[in-house]
């Protein structure tokens, strides 16, 4: 028994330090910013391009049209974007 309440005991500890370390570890990493990327042109004119043809091919219950998928819009609107002039 004693054994037992010596592991708990342990246990204990163990745990408290760890989350002692897991939050100097968070407030360390929230000190450092992350670069924010800046967002290409194409990516503007893909995100642009795929909006308007989901909102085009998207019923009222908020179902594609048949023959539609993600897949399907995704090639579009890469396609689209490419042709749209810079």
């Amino acid at each position: 028994m004693e054994e037992y309440l010596a592991l708990v005991d342990a246990a204990r500890r163990t745990t408290t330090a760890v989350s002692e370390i897991r939050e100097e570890a968070r407030s360390v990493v929230a000190d450092v910013k992350k670069a924010k990327r800046k967002v290409s042109a194409y990516s503007r004119r893909y995100g642009r391009a795929y909006k308007q043809l989901r909102k085009k091919f998207t019923l009222k219950s908020g179902a594609l049209k048949k023959g539609y998928n993600h897949k399907r819009l995704v090639r579009m609107a890469h396609a689209a974007a490419k042709k749209v002039k810079k």
